[in-house]
């Protein structure tokens, strides 16, 4: 089949499957017409700009142009505009005032554009304080949006009441939130009751008193998903209390810090299914024990699928890790039946604990440890249980790092005996993959991507290596 034969639907699927290597599907806009309108809608679903604090320095002969080559100016152009769907804006953006910030002056217009935007974020670090004050107007008007995220960029005093005039979400999500829009909650709140479904405050929530937090309950009877930031105003048993009267929450996500007035009982949580928890480095037994307890008595009396862990310590950090066996055994007793997704960070198991978890676990998809060097090379061994397992991401501990040296073949015989459902597998950030893909498809790509007037212009290093070892 040529390329000029191939299906408008099939390259859209093809494309995707680049994703997110963008330098190549620009590549592969220029090759004919037909493949410029497939991977254009690829390219220009979603659209980023987040410049870095290195990539601004002052000076004085900056007439605030936007970076190029910048994907957000291009996709203002009407034969692109019509496929953005996503709109991100984070980042060290230009800090000075027009005309010297062009910004402030395209987001408008490009926001208009975009009619067929559904989700936007505006969370930069860095911004002039009238960045989006017309952007948050645009979006008043927009029939498709249905997702927000925002910082204290756009819901301090003066455009908080310009925030809450935006109708129909169904995901919201306040980063940091001020005051000024914790005020303007029970009047946004009620206008969006019938739609909104997932409600999260992330970041610093300082703000939030256990006062605050008890009014917005009559306004968050449907929303199935929640995230409650970093609050040291609120203790367990406020936050509790809440959750527990939220009768569609299936979905959370909590920040933990170490209480010592805990409450004596917790409610239970029957349709609880997924959990998320950031918490601060765990380095000492009492610490792990602790923090192991409190998520317990949280899934008790849930169907657990999803688990995840995300903690302040790099996943790469090296030295001895305390165990965390006690909470792997508790899923693996209480929750092996419906457990999907075992997102533990660089939470440590030993080969014990392991051995349990995957005989206990069948419906396992995907799993996240921290194991020892004497566990990786057994993994495929245990692993057998694991017949649905398709993406597996292990950092090892305990060992020296000169030890640490793993190869292709090295790879090849640790999971040589693995579930053939594995697909992924990621050993302390280098990633392996096992392809499995039609001959023409990798014809098409090949002829693709060394098409003379494809130049792969990005010579950034990659941050893993991808290579088949089945």
């Amino acid at each position: 089949m040529g390329i000029h034969e191939c299906p408008h639907e099939l390259l859209l699927e093809i494309f995707e499957a680049l994703i997110p290597d963008y330098p190549s599907l620009h590549s592969c806009t220029l090759v004919n017409h037909q493949c410029n309108r497939a991977a254009s809608k690829v390219l220009y679903t979603r659209i980023v700009y987040s410049p870095r604090s290195d990539e601004r320095t002052l000076s004085l002969g900056d007439r605030g142009k936007l970076s190029e080559p910048s994907a957000f100016v291009s996709s203002m152009l009407p034969r692109n505009a019509i496929h953005v769907q996503r709109l991100e804006i984070s980042g060290d953006i230009p800090t000075r005032t027009p005309p010297f910030n062009q910004l402030q002056e395209k987001l408008p217009i490009a926001i208009h554009a975009y009619r067929n935007l559904r989700a936007a974020v505006f969370t930069p670090a860095s911004h002039c304080p009238n960045t989006f004050t017309e952007a948050l107007l645009q979006l008043q008007g927009l029939p498709c949006l249905e997702e927000l995220e925002v910082n204290s960029s756009c819901a301090d005093e003066r455009r908080a009441p310009l925030l809450v005039g935006i109708p129909r979400l169904t995901k919201l999500t306040l980063r940091d939130p001020p005051r000024a829009i914790l005020q303007l909650l029970p009047e946004w709140l009620p206008r969006l009751k019938e739609s909104l479904l997932c409600f999260h405050l992330k970041g610093n929530c300082g703000s939030i008193t256990p006062g605050v937090l008890r009014s917005l309950i009559p306004y968050l009877q449907g929303i199935k998903s929640f995230s409650l930031g970093l609050s040291y105003s609120l203790a367990d048993a406020d936050v509790f209390y809440f959750l527990d009267l939220l009768p569609s929450l299936t979905h959370v996500q909590l920040q933990y810090y170490l209480q010592f007035n805990t409450p004596k009982s917790v409610p239970p949580f029957p349709r609880l299914r997924s959990l998320s928890v950031k918490h601060s480095i765990l380095d000492t037994r009492q610490d792990v024990g602790r923090f192991s307890v409190w998520i317990r008595r949280i899934i008790s009396s849930s169907k657990l699928e999803s688990l995840h862990l995300i903690g302040d310590a790099s996943p790469s950090a090296c030295g001895a890790s305390v165990s965390f066996d006690g909470l792997g055994e508790h899923i693996s007793k209480r929750h092996g039946p419906t457990i999907r997704h075992l997102n533990l960070g660089s939470a440590f198991l030993g080969l014990p604990s392991l051995r349990q978890l995957c005989q206990c676990c069948p419906k396992l998809e995907l799993l996240r440890i921290a194991v020892s060097l004497d566990t990786l090379t057994k993994f495929g061994m245990v692993s057998q249980g694991l017949t649905h397992l398709r993406t597996l991401e292990l950092y090892v501990r305990n060992t020296r790092r000169s030890l640490r040296n793993f190869n292709d073949s090295f790879i090849s015989r640790a999971f040589q005996d693995a579930p053939k459902s594995l697909r992924r597998v990621t050993v302390d950030h280098t990633t392996w993959e096992v392809r499995r893909s039609t001959p023409w498809i990798y014809f098409f790509l090949l002829y693709a991507l060394l098409t003379p007037r494809h130049l792969r212009c990005d010579g950034r290093p990659k941050k893993s290596t991808r290579t088949s070892f089945l």
